[in-house]
Parts: C-alpha cells; sequence; structure tokens
C-alpha cells in the first residue's frame, strides 16, 4: 500500500525522505528490466509470449 501525498519537489529531495522516514529504500535495488516471467505450472509459455504471438499475427 501506498500514501499517496503531494511533495514539493524543492522541499524534499529523496535523501531527506529517507531521513524523515516517509521514504524506506529497497535493501536490494533491482532494474524491473532485468525481471523475466515464468511459465505457470504445468505450462510451457508465458503470458508475454502468448500476447507477443498474438500482436505478430495482426
Amino acid at each position: 500500500m501506498a500514501r499517496l501525498i503531494p511533495v514539493q519537489a524543492a522541499e524534499r529531495s529523496r535523501e531527506a525522505l529517507i531521513e524523515s522516514g516517509v521514504l524506506i529504500p529497497a535493501r536490494r535495488p533491482q532494474n524491473l528490466l532485468d525481471v523475466t516471467a515464468e511459465p505457470a505450472r504445468g505450462r510451457k509459455r508465458t503470458l508475454s509470449d502468448v500476447l507477443n504471438e498474438m500482436r505478430d499475427e495482426q
């Protein structure tokens, strides 16, 4: 869950948010582009593969 509140850029930087306890940095920062989908149990293809095939057909 996230609490969305207006933040003024000049007032708060990332470091200030961390220091105040408003922002908790990731323990192990990762790039979401490096995450790959795995097939569901019993399936050989991922949903991403199926969607890509459907797009190619059009």
